[in-house]
Formats: structure tokens, sequence, C-alpha cells
């Protein structure tokens, strides 16, 4: 399944603004402005990381967790039991890297197919949610109004899909091991839905590592909580 961002309808969401939302000369001061940037420059005006499904035994909250931060999470979805459900990040990004090789103007939109579209954060990073995100959900309190602060506490993985062609650095060996890694970076980090669209923005210049990157089980990009084990 694969659905795309909807049309600009508000210049408050921030997934749904479209480079008509933002003229050219407020660029510099917009809190989108590398976005809108890249959209330009590379002639694929679609943007937002793609999400990946990777639990399926409960529709209810999911459906429910795609409702809930439709304000922070872009399209399209990647949905399939038959290969995705309860994959690892390794599996994940694996498949990642090949959706990304097969962009075409005919999947992904006009512009796709360009030699720079390949440098967006659209085509370098991906959201995976797996039961633990899901289950964050119980942390929105029971009178929840849709207010952006309540969605700091609901949680989604963003994954690195070049992490596996990274050279190690100095530092293996100095931290507890995650999913194979002794690093500091470990290629995945867990990051509050609010957060996305500013994650997406500085994506543009910066790599996941060093935009306030906290180490897993602590959630970036502040790192005062952390996910249960």
């Amino acid at each position: 399944m694969s659905t795309e961002n909807g049309p600009a309808s508000s210049n408050v969401a921030p997934y749904r603004l479209t480079l008509e939302d933002i003229k050219a000369s407020n660029w510099s001061g917009h809190d989108h402005s590398g976005t809108a940037y890249g959209m330009k420059r590379s002639g694929f005006h679609r943007w937002g990381f793609v999400i990946y499904r990777t639990t399926y035994d409960d529709d209810t909250a999911w459906e429910r967790y795609l409702e809930e931060t439709r304000y922070f999470l872009s399209r399209p979805v990647i949905s399939d039991q038959a290969t995705l459900d309860g994959a690892s990040k390794a599996d994940v990004r694996k498949h990642f890297k090949s959706w990304c090789e097969a962009r075409s103007e005919e999947r992904d939109g006009p512009g796709a197919a360009g030699p720079r579209t390949q440098h967006l954060p659209r085509f370098k990073y991906c959201v995976y949610v797996d039961r633990k995100c899901l289950d964050t959900l119980a942390r929105l309190p029971a009178n929840y109004r849709g207010t952006e602060w309540e969605l700091s506490d609901v949680v989604a993985v963003l994954i690195d899909g070049a992490f596996d062609e990274r050279t190690p650095g100095d530092d293996v060996g100095l931290y507890p091991d995650i999913e194979g890694c002794t690093e500091r970076y470990v290629g995945w980090r867990y990051e509050s839905i609010e957060m996305l669209a500013a994650t997406y923005e500085g994506c543009h210049n910066y790599n996941l590592g060093h935009i306030d990157y906290k180490r897993p089980p602590l959630i970036s990009p502040d790192g005062f909580e952390s996910m249960p084990a």
C-alpha cells in the first residue's frame, strides 16, 4: 500500500507545505527553507520520510497511530505483512535501499529520477514503526486534544539507509551493544513524532547522527526519556 502527500490545505501542517506555500523571498527565514530549496533544486516536489509498518496484530492501533500523527508523518506508507511483519531494522534498511534504487517518476512522481533526488532526506532515511512505537499511543492523555506538546510522547524509529556503508569509527567497543553495534551512533534513533518535520529539514545539511542524536534507548532530540527494553 502506498499513499502520497495530500494537497496543501493549511500553512500550519508541515507535511502539507508545497513550494507554492513558501515564497522564494521568504525561504531564508522559513522553518522549512532547506526543504523548499531541496525541492526546487532537485525538481522533485514531494517530501517527508517513507514509513514502514512492521507490526500487523492491531489494525485499530495502527490506524489511530497514523491518524493522531498525520500532522507530522508524511506518506507513502510501505506495508506488506508477508515480508515486513516483525522485520528488524536491518531488514527494513535493506528493503529501503532497494526501494530507493528503484525510484521512478511513475512510482514517486515528477523529478524522482533526477540526479539530485537521491541526496534528499526522503531517499536517505526512513521511519520504522513497530509494536513498541504503537504502544507509545498509550502515553496520550485521556482528554487528548491533538496539541503538539502532547504528541511529543508518541515515538517512531528513524533509520539511516546508508549505515552499513560506513567506515567504523574509533569508538567501536566503547558503548554497550545495541543490535550488534558498540559505537555511539548505531544507525537509527528513537524520535519524538513532533520533531520529524524539523529533523527532515535538518537532514538536508547534516546526517542523522549529528542532529541532536541521542543513543537508544534515549529518545531524540532531548534525551529526557527512554524507550522500554
